[in-house]
């Protein structure tokens, strides 16, 4: 009876896990280097990404070598943000993330002013079906 009490108990954890884990799978990301106006990395700067669908916000600083990550994002359209000491904010608006995909997206500051806005156009996502776990493109992005 205890043998059995305990696979029920094992079951029902993976029952509970197993979902968790395939939407996990469906997740995508943003990824990219922030730059100085320069040219030179920045570690340290503010990434927010916002969706713009559900209001939801996540925010991460780029590390020493200026990359950032922003993952487990759900299939949205999303508002990056990028902010750091006096240079110039930079807003990238309309940006389409579909599932499993890597968005790689550079984000290059410019000095001090009025902040930059940029909208994607389309085509947002490519025209071929996106592969779980190797999908990226970039996106058709204007200033």
């Amino acid at each position: 009876m205890k043998i059995l009490k305990t696979s029920g108990a094992w079951l029902l954890a993976i029952a509970l896990f197993l979902p968790t884990l395939a939407f996990a799978q469906n997740d995508g990301r943003f990824v990219g280097v922030v730059l100085d106006p320069s040219g030179a990395v920045v570690p340290g700067a503010s990434v927010i990404v916002k969706n713009e669908r559900t209001g939801e916000e996540r925010s991460v600083k780029s590390n020493a070598e200026g990359r950032y990550i922003v993952s487990n994002l759900r299939p949205s359209v999303y508002t990056i943000r990028v902010t750091f000491g006096d240079l110039a904010p930079l807003e990238f608006t309309g940006l389409q993330l579909v599932a499993a995909q890597e968005f790689p997206l550079d984000l290059s500051l410019t000095p001090a002013g009025a902040p930059r806005r940029c909208r994607s156009r389309p085509p947002w996502v490519p025209w071929t079906s996106v592969q779980p776990a190797s999908a990226s493109t970039s996106a058709n992005v204007t200033c």
